[in-house]
């Protein structure tokens, strides 16, 4: 399973990167400390990530922008956005995203939602 993490603040990557990782040891896992560097990892690099959590408000492209990008360019991509943010849920819902989770982000939320319902992938070829 390839996962994208995604957050400006490098404290709140590492963390959210250690939640992945502990709740999805065998996950590979690519951090991303702006919007832009992920979606270009997805259009122009063609990393397709099986599930993506990306903060919302970040300079230049924000999460929401984002998650419209990503579901043109990988439409099966699972969206989970991690904030400290209570009011863009609405928004972030209507963008059709897939979980919302408060931060901090711990591991039993991050395996909470890797076990939801709708999430389906292939293991990642060993080459």
């Amino acid at each position: 399973m390839r996962i994208f993490a995604i957050d400006d603040e490098q404290a709140m990557l590492e963390e959210l990167h250690e939640a992945i990782r502990r709740a999805e040891p065998d996950a590979e896992i690519l951090d991303f400390r702006r919007a832009g560097e992920a979606l270009s990892a997805v259009t122009e690099q063609g990393l397709a990530p099986d599930v993506v959590f990306s903060d919302i408000q970040m300079p230049g492209m924000d999460g929401l922008s984002l998650a419209l990008h990503l579901k043109q360019a990988a439409p099966g991509v699972k969206i989970i956005f991690t904030t400290g943010y209570e009011q863009y849920a609405v928004e972030a819902f209507r963008r059709h995203v897939n979980g919302y989770l408060m931060k901090p982000v711990e591991e039993s939320m991050v395996r909470e939602e890797l076990d939801a319902p709708g999430l389906t992938y292939a293991p990642l070829d060993p080459e």
